[in-house]
């Protein structure tokens, strides 16, 4: 199962191509049973391939909404690539319309991914894992903030208040990250 959603993903990883394809055969389905696989190695390639099969446009998002509920709680699995892997697919499940921000918002994936981000304040300097979790999970807020749903969510989570100091951050990307999710919501 770990394979085949790593062969899944790298199929859409590139194209859309696959996303025709996967659908006709009914493999999302299977996908978002993957999602919340016992099995550890499944869960995180299976948020692999579900964030790429949401990558490229928003074709599939209806066939996987149902994979919401799993890549929320995979936010907090004890496996760093499979954390990353969820947060990124969330913020692609938005990324190209608003058709799954109600199902994210109902979901409470706001507060999952800001957990992601204050981790950022705990974390040591040489943490380059929640560093990166932290990007990821900013860029996927400020997709989720593009949509009136998720705005209203992320103010309901008083979600200035964590990321605006955020935008003076000595990494870059995650201060870009920052001032990109701050901008959404101001």
């Amino acid at each position: 199962r770990a394979k085949a959603c790593c062969l899944f993903g790298n199929l859409c990883r590139r194209s859309p191509a696959f996303y025709q394809p996967a659908r006709a055969r009914g493999l999302l389905p299977l996908l978002a049973s993957c999602c919340a696989d016992l099995q550890p190695a499944v869960r995180k390639f299976a948020a692999f391939a579900a964030g790429n099969a949401a990558y490229h446009s928003h074709a599939l998002y209806p066939l996987l909404e149902p994979c919401v509920a799993a890549l929320t709680l995979s936010t907090g699995d004890a496996d760093p690539k499979t954390r990353a892997n969820a947060i990124g697919a969330l913020g692609n499940l938005v990324r190209n319309s608003a058709e799954l921000a109600p199902a994210l918002a109902s979901a409470d994936v706001v507060h999952a991914l800001l957990g992601a981000v204050d981790e950022l304040k705990s974390a040591r300097d040489a943490d380059q894992g929640a560093l990166v979790e932290g990007r990821i999970a900013l860029f996927s807020l400020g997709n989720l903030a593009a949509h009136a749903v998720g705005r209203s969510a992320l103010v309901g989570a008083r979600a200035m208040r964590l990321v605006e100091p955020l935008t003076t951050h000595t990494d870059a990307l995650l201060a870009r990250h920052a001032a990109r999710l701050c901008a959404r919501l101001a």
